[in-house]
């Protein structure tokens, strides 16, 4: 790929940029609604625990797998913060919290 830049001119990261993403499959499609429900289920969960609770449930990922999976949604767990782990002020959560039931 980098000689196939070379040649036309381009750099490397504007080609893939312009290159059209790829198709969702059945299987991701099933593990992001399943991630979901895991979310919604337990508001406090992070990317480690919904990767553990979707193990107990069947699905073959590890916790980079759900990480990027979550990023890409932009997708967090805000909630469930102890008092003494809250920050006082001036920072707040970096994400949109799309999961939250309620």
């Amino acid at each position: 790929m980098n000689a196939l830049c070379q040649m036309t001119g381009l750099n490397r990261a504007g080609f893939y940029r312009w290159r059209a993403p790829r198709q969702a499959t059945p299987v991701e499609v099933e593990l992001r609604d399943e991630m979901q429900k895991v979310a919604v289920e337990w508001p406090a969960y992070g990317y480690r625990r919904i990767a553990h609770e979707l193990q107990d449930r069947g699905f073959q990922v590890n916790h980079k797998r759900v990480l990027r999976m979550m990023r890409e949604d932009n997708r967090c767990a805000c909630g469930g913060v102890r008092s003494w782990l809250r920050p006082t002020r001036g920072i707040t959560c970096r994400c949109i919290p799309t999961w939250r039931a309620g």
